[in-house]
């Protein structure tokens, strides 16, 4: 990809322990998360496991909450080679829905 607006540099130390702090603080709280909220996960991402999507779909306290999971798709969902089944229809139709894409450690949800 040689698009400039992708960031292809090195993430820092202090990133990567301010995130997983944050996803800590997240799954301590996520029965108090009661907003509506869209998740849109390909199941073949090795970044972002879809074991944990859906472990923080099923936890939220949200009467209002959707998943969508992608076979054959990985972590960058509108890049992929099968970004033609994902379409703005998937998240349109969620109407009130608040779209946002949420990292959980893998480890903590494999079997």
């Amino acid at each position: 990809m040689n698009d400039p607006l992708v960031y292809k540099g090195s993430l820092r130390a202090r990133w990567g322990h301010e995130m997983l702090k944050a996803m800590d603080s997240i799954m301590a709280n996520l029965g108090q998360i009661e907003w509506p909220f869209l998740i849109l996960q390909g199941e073949a991402d090795r970044i972002v496991s879809s074991k944990g999507a859906t472990t923080f779909c099923a936890g939220a306290a949200s009467v209002d909450k959707t998943i969508k999971l992608y076979s054959a798709a990985f972590h960058e969902l509108l890049f992929d080679s099968d970004a033609a089944q994902v379409r703005a229809p998937d998240c349109l139709t969620a109407g009130s829905h608040v779209s946002f894409s949420i990292g959980i450690r893998r480890y903590r949800f494999l079997d």
